[in-house]
């Protein structure tokens, strides 16, 4: 009886844990972010596309300065905007592909599936084709109080 009560609480510990890790609500910021560049190499291997994908700091710095601003918006006015080109500026490079999307984290399992991060970073790559590059993401919360995720993905 004494190791089941040891076991809840071992677990209760865990999940709080996990919670709190995972909802980094800061405005603009890649603290929240882990990309797993290996998993979206396999996953683009998987679509027959060779790539070589890092991360890369002056591009997370730019996309984190940018995704800050962008919560100044709402999704309507977010739509307007030439996110790309914000990015491009701030990191002093031509992103090839820069998206904002709404922010459902689906977490990595342990059995290798790919969280919804690692799928839209593949999915981004995966129309530019084979190829070296740098990927950045950052979260923010717009207007009306939705988290969204912005990626940015450039030639290496």
């Amino acid at each position: 009886m004494k190791g089941k009560k040891i076991l809840t609480l071992i677990l209760a510990v865990v999940l709080a844990a996990g919670m709190l890790t995972a909802c980094v609500n800061v405005p603009g910021s890649s603290a929240g972010i882990r990309l797993d560049t290996s998993t979206i190499e396999q996953m683009l291997e998987n679509q027959g596309v060779t790539a070589t994908v890092t991360a890369d700091a002056g591009l997370t710095e730019a996309v984190d300065t940018v995704a800050a601003s962008l919560a100044l918006y709402n999704l309507k006015e977010l739509d307007s905007l030439d996110v790309g080109a914000m990015v491009a500026r701030q990191a002093g490079v031509t992103p090839l592909s820069c998206e904002v999307y709404g922010d459902s984290y689906w977490v990595s399992t342990p059995l290798g599936y790919a969280s919804r991060r690692e799928r839209t970073a593949s999915s981004l790559i995966g129309k530019l084709g084979d190829g070296s590059y740098h990927v950045a993401a950052a979260v923010f919360v717009e207007q009306g109080g939705q988290r969204q995720i912005l990626f940015a993905v450039t030639a290496a």
